[in-house]
Order: C-alpha cells, then sequence, then structure tokens
C-alpha cells in the first residue's frame, strides 16, 4: 500500500525530531488547516468546525454527557474535510437521534470506568460503532478531544508515521494509541497522544501545502489540556480540572524544553 504524501514527514519527525522540531510542526497547526480547507475549497468551514472541536466538543460531552446528531455530523465534516474524504455523511444521517444520544453516552461513561487504557479505548470505541457509518477512526474522531492523552485521533498520518499499516481497525488503533502516548511521555511537559498526532498530521501536510512555521516561531497552548488523560469531567469529580483557550497546542515546560 502507497504511503500517503505526507506520512514521510510525519515519520521522520516520529522517528527523529527533537523537542523544537515539534514544537515547531503544532505551531504549524492553525495556518495548515486553512491551507487544507482552501485547497479543498472549504476553508471558512474547516476552520469553523476545527474550532469546534476544538473549544465546544468536549464542554457539550462534558455538560450533557453525549451529542446529538447534528453535532456528529459536524465531527463528520471535520474528519472527511481535514483527511480523507470518504462518504460517510449519509450514513451517519440514517442514524435516529435517540441512538446518537445512547451511543455517545456509553462511550463518554466507558472512558470513567475502572480499568486499563486499553479496555477504556475498546469499550468507549466499540459503544460508538454502533452508529451507522461510524468506524474507529471516526469514533477516535468525536472522542479526542475529550480524552486528549487517551485517545488520539487515527489519521493516516498518524498511523503511517508510527510505523503502522493504515488499517482502520480496533486493534491497530490501540497499538497506535500506545506509540503515541509514549511519545508523548518522551516530550514531557503537556504533550499528550492526541497532540502527537496532531503535531505529526501538521507536519506532513505543512509541506504538501508549502505552510512555514511562524517567525518568531510560537507554540500555542491547547483548546483543551488534559494534564490528567482523562475526560475533564472524571477529573473534576476529585477536584481537578483543565484550562482553555484558542490555540491548539502545547506548551512545553521549561525543564522539558531543555531536554
Amino acid at each position: 500500500m502507497t504511503m500517503r504524501p505526507g506520512s514521510k514527514a510525519a515519520r521522520s519527525l516520529f522517528c527523529k525530531g527533537t523537542q523544537e522540531e515539534w514544537n515547531s510542526a503544532l505551531s504549524k497547526y492553525d495556518e495548515t488547516v486553512k491551507a487544507v480547507g482552501k485547497a479543498r475549497k472549504k476553508e471558512k468551514e474547516l476552520v469553523k468546525w476545527d474550532k469546534w472541536m476544538r473549544q465546544e466538543l468536549s464542554p457539550a460531552l462534558e455538560t450533557r454527557g453525549c451529542l446529538s446528531k447534528e453535532e456528529l455530523a459536524i465531527v463528520m465534516n471535520w474528519k472527511i474535510t481535514r483527511g480523507t474524504f470518504r462518504p460517510l455523511m449519509n450514513q451517519l444521517l440514517a442514524n435516529t437521534e435517540k441512538l446518537a444520544v445512547v451511543s455517545t453516552k456509553l462511550a463518554v461513561s466507558r472512558l470513567q470506568e475502572k480499568g486499563s487504557a486499553e479496555q477504556k479505548i475498546k469499550g468507549a470505541i466499540e459503544a460508538l460503532c454502533q452508529l451507522r457509518g461510524i468506524g474507529p477512526a471516526t469514533a477516535t474522531a468525536i472522542l479526542c478531544c475529550h480524552a486528549p492523552k487517551l485517545i488520539p485521533f487515527m489519521s493516516d498520518e498518524a498511523l503511517e508515521g508510527a510505523g503502522l499499516e493504515r488499517k482502520y481497525t480496533l486493534g491497530c488503533y490501540i497499538e497506535l494509541a500506545k506509540l503515541l502516548a509514549t511519545k508523548a511521555k518522551e516530550l514531557g511537559g503537556e504533550w499528550t497522544a492526541e497532540l502527537v498526532g496532531r503535531a505529526m498530521w501538521t507536519e506532513g501536510l505543512s509541506q504538501i501545502h508549502g505552510v512555514s512555521t511562524p517567525s518568531p516561531a510560537k507554540v500555542p497552548e491547547p483548546a483543551v489540556v488534559d494534564a490528567g488523560g482523562e475526560p475533564s469531567s472524571a477529573k473534576r469529580k476529585r477536584g481537578g480540572g483543565g484550562e482553555s483557550d484558542d490555540a491548539g497546542s502545547v506548551r512545553t515546560k521549561k525543564k522539558a524544553a531543555r531536554g
């Protein structure tokens, strides 16, 4: 199977990237989203959907514990515009509103259950795959901003960049999640598995679309920081909480930056 055009750059970053290079990749995310949207003649829409994903999806899950069918359609639009297009929207819209609510609520609850990371991932994704048009990759799009340490988005660039085959199976995804979580620990600071995958996607697509590193390079903060690796709602029960802003990347602690 031929690798996606951006996967070689993502692979190089994953295998040999320095702390500075990872920060540089992530700093290009917003501009890369714009470039991808422009190339697909949906720049305003993709920017809007991406902002919603990073700023409103997780609060919706925290407040209501579920998503509506309309909100799932936003996630699907984001996924098929930011990544490889697949004709899945009609299948998604064929689901009932009740099934959309029940399935997303079950997925969120499984993330909060006791058990290993693999058990939580498996349970949450299987709950979402009850919906028509939703496979493991789309399920991770629904959950990646809500539990960023545990569930990174399953992009082609992240898969191939991590040295895995481009297979959209639960087993392949669990392996990807482990690899990106390990890389996040190596990078330190507030890096999460989701931010690692986001940086890999950005590195690949920014080269394709000619996006350069901001000068002076600035690394924006995450839209939803989940330093404990759990949904913010689970942390709040223990008195913790996340922090949010409008940027969609990561701050690296000084100690980590020196390493």
